[in-house]
């Protein structure tokens, strides 16, 4: 199982059973995030590699991670840029070990995902870089680059219950990435430098425009996919070694 931070944003983050809050079950336990009404907010949790250690997951051409969790929101989200956010970082060496992670989060790079998931027609989904975290705000979604693979579509995911999947390649040149919801593609798009080829860490949460917002999470996995195909008398072991199990274990916060 993973630990999972909290930003100083957020006014709660725990797992909650069926006999703690049944309305707000997905299926079994959930964990539960109620960001306060700061902007920027955000929770984290660190996965290990393929190799089982905490070195940060590089990407060799060919190779691709996986984000993948079930959510729901307590109330329908509001019509704003960045409603929600999720993204795949290296933390260079420096994962998160307590809630206020503003140290540790300083030199974090990698890519996240602003979504509105809103009811209003043709709202802006994009991906966005974020490195040079060299300030005092341990939120992430703030000290950002330039966005790609940009597109107006229309989310409105209400209060049932969606599958969100956000995979990163390597590629000979460069990066893809591609976000689905509930299967269906949202939005694509590919970098070619300056690159961050190697994740050890997943940021969940809000952006500036929706703060307060609170939801639910299930099933949140990082899955790291090889290029290079096992024997088949390896097949076994290779399988188990490429998947990289993020849990949702978080103490009362």
């Amino acid at each position: 199982d993973t630990a999972w931070y909290k930003d100083a944003g957020a006014t709660s983050l725990f797992v909650r059973d069926a006999a703690q809050a049944p309305a707000n079950l997905i299926n079994g336990a959930t964990l539960r995030y109620s960001p306060s009404t700061s902007t920027r907010v955000a929770f984290t949790g660190s996965f290990l590699n393929a190799n089982n250690t905490s070195a940060a997951q590089n990407l060799a051409v060919g190779d691709s991670l996986t984000l993948s969790y079930r959510f729901r929101y307590d109330a329908a989200p509001a019509d704003a840029y960045a409603t929600m956010t999720l993204g795949l970082y290296n933390s260079n060496g420096t994962q998160a070990t307590a809630d206020g992670y503003a140290t540790a989060r300083k030199d974090d790079v990698g890519y996240i995902v602003a979504l509105n998931t809103g009811s209003t027609t043709n709202k802006q989904q994009e991906f966005v870089p974020e490195s040079n975290l060299s300030f005092n705000d341990d939120s992430y979604f703030a000290n950002t680059g330039t966005a790609f693979g940009g597109a107006t579509k229309t989310l409105n995911v209400g209060t049932t219950t969606h599958l969100v999947s956000y995979q990163i390649s390597r590629t000979a040149g460069g990066l893809d990435f591609a976000l689905t919801l509930d299967g269906t593609s949202i939005i694509s798009g590919s970098q070619s430098s300056p690159l961050t080829t190697a994740f050890d860490t997943v940021v969940l949460g809000v952006g500036s425009n929706s703060p307060g917002q609170s939801l639910v999470y299930d099933d949140i996995t990082v899955i790291y996919n090889p290029t290079v195909v096992p024997e088949p008398a390896t097949l076994g072991l290779g399988a188990v070694a490429a998947g990289l199990l993020l849990g949702r274990r978080r103490r009362q916060a």
